[in-house]
């Protein structure tokens, strides 16, 4: 009869054994270790798709500001310095009025991310290529310090790919974009905003 069952016994063929209970953990473990860098990988192939973007509206307002207000770009000191003359041009004609847009989501350095204090001195998370001269800094690379011209005063008659900004590139470093260790987005005088995925020098006009 069902009341003389026993109920206890039936408690314990439903329950996991120690066993079960193990492979089932290690089972979850394993398909965490391979979701993990897949789920990294979009990630970082998102941040790399809104980096592009943020170039992009840095670009439609380059072009607003050489149109309507002045065709030769704010000077900088050198290219790794603040950039406050940019912005504040660039935001008291009405060309670029989001600051965010200069911010790399992909940017960990605490004085390059998005934040009031940053935004406030002019730090950004690109490098800007109109410039008095490129920069002291050691660890920028050979390339911009003593191939490339300076000073380097952009307008708007130099050749549609000349290089306005782009992602901030050091000599044997990882760059912002954890996919391409040596790649960076970079933003050129028409507008256009490529990836280089490896040597910037190789591509910088």
């Amino acid at each position: 009869m069902l009341a003389n069952r026993d109920m206890t016994s039936c408690r314990a063929e439903d329950a996991f054994t120690l066993l079960e209970l193990l492979i089932v953990v290690a089972t979850i473990v394993l398909l965490v270790s391979i979701l993990a860098p897949s789920v990294s990988n979009v990630q970082e192939r998102g941040r790399l798709i809104l980096c592009k973007s943020r170039l992009h509206n840095i670009g439609r307002g380059v072009a607003q500001y050489m149109a309507d207000v002045d065709p030769h770009l704010p000077l900088s000191s050198h290219v790794n310095s603040t950039h406050e003359v940019l912005l504040d041009a660039l935001y008291d004609s009405d060309c670029v009025v989001n600051y965010e847009n200069y911010y790399c989501p992909g940017e960990t350095d605490p004085q390059h991310v998005y934040n009031g204090p940053n935004v406030e001195a002019g730090r950004i998370a690109y490098f800007y290529y109109s410039c008095r001269w490129a920069t002291a800094d050691v660890n920028i690379t050979g390339f911009l310090r003593y191939d490339v011209s300076w000073p380097r005063e952009l307008t708007r008659d130099m050749a549609p790919d000349t290089w306005v900004a782009s992602d901030r590139w050091f000599r044997g470093r990882q760059t912002t974009h954890r996919l391409f260790p040596k790649g960076v987005n970079y933003l050129t005088l028409n507008g256009d905003v490529s990836l280089v995925e490896s040597s910037p020098s190789g591509a910088f006009r």
